[in-house]
């Protein structure tokens, strides 16, 4: 096959030998590039096509996820750099390591447990999420919803800026949004321990037996019996979600690196193609 950027004759594969491009990459910026064209040219045609296509999308739930999820899902993930991998890799090890420890992140952490820097930063940042959570369902004037909205929004959040990496092809990104928001599993999974005999501080001093969110929600809803199995199962899921998308990112960036842009495999390969022609090497 011949390069379709380079025009380098070569064996059928992923990558060009001669100037690194990736085949599926070049040929997606190209439709990407004739499509842009073709919008300029007929913006009309464009905008009628666009319409109708949303329309379409509304009325049919599989076109909409077909538009919007699967689309995505088949475009290749971004070019994942060599040492940023490295260095997300080793943050999400040392994160993990620091939760592990941390008493406070303890699923029932003891009374005199304390935050390092790095995860009481962490904390207070999920905290004005959480109690923004508050004021955000609370305008919907549903007092069950205004309670749950803290511990929904602290978990929310980060949903979003994974989701946004997610249609961005963005690997770092998502991974680290994904990591984020199971923290945050966690967080929730510890308030809702600390409902039977509360002790945890709460905002501005407030009575814990009158002013927790997970005691009151467990009262609304009548959850005593397996409020010890809801927060058990949470805190779970905290740690699998966090490992699990953590191995999926090395895994991933390391994977594209392998197959990727290698600039000394290219170097080698090109300077054995100028010794075959008597050439000067080419640096």
């Amino acid at each position: 096959m011949k390069c379709p950027k380079c025009g380098y004759s070569q064996p059928a594969g992923r990558e060009c030998a001669e100037c690194g491009i990736i085949f599926e990459k070049f040929h997606a910026t190209q439709r990407r590039h004739k499509e842009r064209a073709h919008q300029k040219q007929h913006p009309e045609e464009t905008a009628e096509a666009a319409r109708a296509l949303t329309e379409e999308s509304l009325k049919h739930p599989e076109g909409f996820l077909q538009t919007y999820f699967w689309d995505t899902f088949r475009t290749p993930w971004n070019t994942v750099p060599k040492y940023g991998v490295i260095a997300l890799t080793l943050f999400f090890g040392y994160l993990f390591l620091l939760l592990f420890h941390e008493p406070l992140y303890q699923l029932y952490p003891p009374s005199n447990a304390g935050n390092s820097f790095l995860l009481g930063m962490v904390s207070k940042v999920n905290l004005v999420f959480h109690e923004g959570g508050h004021l955000i369902f609370g305008v919907f004037g549903n007092r069950t919803l205004a309670i749950l909205g803290g511990s929904l929004n602290q978990v929310l959040i980060p949903f979003i800026v994974t989701m946004t990496f997610w249609v961005r092809r963005d690997a770092s990104g998502f991974a680290f949004g994904a990591v984020w928001m199971f923290v945050n599993f966690l967080g929730v999974a510890i308030y809702m321990a600390d409902a039977r005999e509360p002790f945890l501080p709460l905002i501005a001093n407030l009575d814990p037996y009158e002013s927790h969110d997970w005691r009151n929600l467990f009262n609304i809803w009548d959850l005593w019996s397996v409020d010890t199995l809801i927060a058990k199962t949470t805190y779970s899921l905290g740690w699998i979600g966090m490992i699990g998308f953590a191995l999926w990112y090395a895994w991933t960036g390391f994977t594209h690196l392998s197959k990727g842009d290698d600039s000394s495999a290219r170097y080698l390969n090109r300077n054995k193609r100028n010794e075959k022609d008597h050439r000067p090497l080419e640096f």
